[in-house]
């Protein structure tokens, strides 16, 4: 296997942040498994808009706050809730009070 080099610092410093995520993400989703699952916080991809998040939860419940980062919705639901948004194509479901760092605000 070769090595990647790079002359350009920013590649460098990109594919440093990339692994240290890839490294940590999956303990911070086990870390702050949801403690009720019928409300959770979703995370959905950063580019999606309010109203394609709003239209992936559905059926699985209702969005009663968003996160200071457009990308995390706290939804309130039925059985099953983490699967089904996990099938509308949420990233992560996390506890609720685990995502305040994210700065959630109600509406």
């Amino acid at each position: 296997m070769r090595a990647v080099r790079s002359s350009h610092p920013a590649v460098m410093v990109a594919v440093t942040v990339v692994v240290i995520i890839a490294t940590l993400l999956p303990a911070a989703q086990a870390a702050s498994r949801p403690a009720n699952p019928f409300e959770v916080a979703a995370v959905f991809p950063p580019w999606w808009s309010r109203q394609r998040m709003e239209a992936a939860v559905g059926d699985a419940g209702a969005i009663s706050t968003y996160g200071g980062v457009g990308a995390i919705a706290v939804v309130h639901g039925g059985n099953d809730l983490p699967q089904r948004l996990r099938r509308a194509g949420a990233w992560l479901i996390l506890d609720p009070q685990a995502a305040l760092f994210c700065g959630a605000v109600s509406f």
